[in-house]
Order: C-alpha cells, then sequence, then structure tokens
C-alpha cells in the first residue's frame, strides 16, 4: 500500500486563531514534493490551490478563485481545507479494492509535524467613486443645470491635438468625450478661427501652453487646477504662474460674492453679450470653496450674475463659453445642450459617478 501525504509549511497571511486549523503527519513522509522555493504570497482574494492530487504526490501553489477544476480545488478557508485534506485518505492498491485499515493517530512526539494553515485576509474592495447629483436650480427666471464636485475629484484641461487627423475640422464635444472618456465634460474656452479650431485666449495643458494669453473685455477670467485644488479668478500673469493647467475665458460674472451685472458702464463688446439672452457655461467657487460647473437656460449676463449669486451662493464665477459652442456632457446623461463647433479645448472631471436628477428632470434646449 501505498499513502500520500502532503506538507503545507508556512501560512499565507496572518489570521485570528479561530480561523487556523492544525494537521498532523507522521514521519517519515514518502514521496512528496515540495516547491523548492517560497511560496509566493497569497493574491487579492485567492485561495490555497492543491494542484494534481494523487496517490504519490500532490503540489502546493496559490491560485485565485477561479481556475480549471481539473488541475485542482480552490480552498477559500482552512475549515474547507481540513475538510479536503481528510477527505484525501489513504488510497488502495488492492485489485478488491478493500479499504486498508484506518491510520493510528499520531502521537504526541518530536516525529510528527505540525503544519498550520490560514485563509488569506480578503481583499479589501476597490472604493465606489463618490457620486454626485446633476441638480436643476430655478433661480428667478434663469435655470441652472449644475454639479457640485467633490474634492476627490480630479480636473484638467483637455485640448485636442490635430496632428495625424485626416482633417483639420476639429472635434465637436461629443468626440472629445469618447476621446478621453471623463465623467463629466464642459465646453470652455473661446476661437479665434473656427478650421482649424483654434483658442482665443490662454489654455495650459500639463504645463505646456498650447496657446497664448489674450487682453481684452471677453477673457478677464481664468480657471486653473492641478486634477484637486481649483480656483476661478480674474486674469493676471501672476495668477496662472506656476500652475499645471490654466484655461482663460470670461468674463467674470461674479467676484467676491457680489454680482458684476446688472452694469451699465460697459465697454461695447461686453454690453452687447450682456444683452444678448442665449445659453451659458459656467464655473463657480461657492461659499465652501467647492467647484461647481453648470449650464444655463437662455438668459442674459444681467440676470445670470444674480441667479448664481443667489441660487448657487457663488463667491467668483466666469463664464466658460456659450451659444454653439456651449454643453455639457454627463457619463450615463448624455449631453446638455448642442455644441455642434469643433473646439479647440474643454474641462474633464473624472473619479465621480452621475447620479440623474429626481424624476428624471433633465432639462435641455432650455429656450425661452
Amino acid at each position: 500500500m501505498i499513502r500520500a501525504a502532503i506538507l503545507l509549511a508556512g501560512a499565507l497571511g496572518a489570521a485570528p486563531a479561530a480561523a487556523q486549523e492544525t494537521f498532523s503527519f507522521p514521519r517519515p513522509v514518502p514521496q512528496v514534493t515540495v516547491p523548492s522555493k517560497p511560496l509566493p504570497q497569497a493574491q487579492p482574494g485567492g485561495g490555497v490551490l492543491l494542484q494534481n492530487l494523487s496517490r504519490h504526490q500532490s503540489g502546493v501553489g496559490i491560485g485565485g478563485p477561479t481556475h480549471d477544476r481539473a488541475i485542482g480545488e480552490t480552498v477559500g478557508s482552512p475549515n474547507a481545507l481540513g475538510g479536503l485534506l481528510r477527505g484525501l485518505g489513504p488510497a488502495s492498491d488492492d485489485e478488491d479494492g478493500a479499504p486498508p485499515a484506518a491510520d493510528p493517530a499520531p502521537a504526541a512526539d518530536p516525529n510528527h509535524v505540525t503544519a498550520i494553515v490560514s485563509a488569506p485576509a480578503a481583499a479589501p474592495r476597490p472604493a465606489s467613486p463618490p457620486s454626485v447629483a446633476l441638480r436643476t436650480v430655478q433661480s428667478g427666471p434663469v435655470a441652472l443645470q449644475v454639479v457640485t464636485l467633490p474634492n476627490a475629484a480630479r480636473v484638467e484641461i483637455v485640448a485636442p491635438d490635430a496632428a495625424g487627423r485626416k482633417d483639420d475640422a476639429g472635434l465637436v464635444l461629443l468626440e472629445i468625450a469618447t476621446e478621453y472618456q471623463p465623467d463629466i465634460l464642459i465646453s470652455g474656452g473661446y476661437l479665434s478661427a473656427f478650421v482649424p479650431p483654434t483658442a482665443l485666449g490662454l489654455v495650459r495643458v500639463g504645463g505646456r501652453d498650447i496657446s497664448r494669453i489674450h487682453r481684452s473685455w471677453l477673457t478677464t477670467a481664468v480657471f486653473c487646477t492641478d486634477g484637486s485644488d481649483h480656483l476661478v479668478r480674474s486674469f493676471s500673469p501672476e495668477i496662472v504662474e506656476g500652475r499645471t493647467d490654466c484655461l482663460q475665458a470670461g468674463p467674470m460674472v461674479v467676484v467676491d460674492g457680489a454680482s458684476r451685472y446688472p452694469a451699465s458702464d460697459l465697454v461695447d463688446g461686453e454690453a452687447r453679450l450682456a444683452d444678448q439672452i442665449v445659453i451659458h457655461t459656467f464655473l463657480c467657487e461657492d461659499a465652501q470653496g467647492a467647484l461647481v460647473m453648470g449650464i444655463s437656460g437662455a438668459a442674459t449676463l444681467h440676470e445670470l450674475g444674480p441667479a448664481l449669486v443667489d441660487g448657487l451662493g457663488c463667491r467668483q464665477a466666469m463664464r466658460l463659453s456659450g451659444r454653439e459652442t456651449g454643453g455639457m456632457y454627463l457619463r450615463g446623461i448624455g449631453l446638455l445642450e448642442n455644441s455642434l463647433i469643433a473646439l479647440p479645448s474643454a474641462i474633464a472631471v473624472h473619479g465621480v459617478s452621475v447620479r440623474r436628477p429626481a424624476g428624471d428632470e433633465i432639462r435641455t434646449g432650455i429656450f425661452r
């Protein structure tokens, strides 16, 4: 009769005493194959894999919970492993298949080897991304669709590279979303040319300036981010110095908690823009310092400014774009507004999960 014995040496990670089982095997141990190298560490979600179990040899390895059952059996706990070991039993070479006599209980002496097998600790599940809600806020005559970003969100400026494309038509907002796979994407910045799409004002991505600073009443604001730290401010060269990602746009709509509109002392170009009833994309820093991004229904800047202060509590706010270039994409919800024009840049948000508003009250194409 040939008997097989398995020697499991070492423990696969620490475990409480109640989660351990002790197995004793009499010496000598015939025909046992033990790996000559140290066993690898247990992988997350792994168990103890007993491979090629036969009457004459065994091997021990670490495996995940899914593998070919013809190779072995995954044991996820010491209790299950103990049952498997106890179930192996001595094999018989007799033709009649008569079961052999039971082994005597091992004596407690130095000729016995004790092996303690511990189940690896369960790997922690990856944390779910923080959830943000798309909210519709009605403030006076203005409807605002907004999301407030958590601190864990990662924000970046993206500027699709036209190099290597078949044409110079550029990408519209949904195409940019396909390329960068953000959770939220909002259009931002102005164009000095449409074909190819060329930014008007500073666009800095990863510390590299894609376009130069522009000085006019239209680009009096700037948004900068290093991924988790953001600011919305009136533009100055000192503000952008040393910043990783920046986007120049404007005008500033709210400064230090006060709306700049209504106003009667505007230069001609700004006065015309302020009177137009159009959609606007915008960024806002609220009273808690959180970054709020959103899109408005059709409104004048004279209406938008007070709405951002009263409806959202903005301390600083800037206009990003509007009309045909204004749009916001949210994963799982879709595109708000049109954004039919190819864009030189946009602002992308990663690491959040967007919730649909209660009752599916998503408003798109808001015009009065």
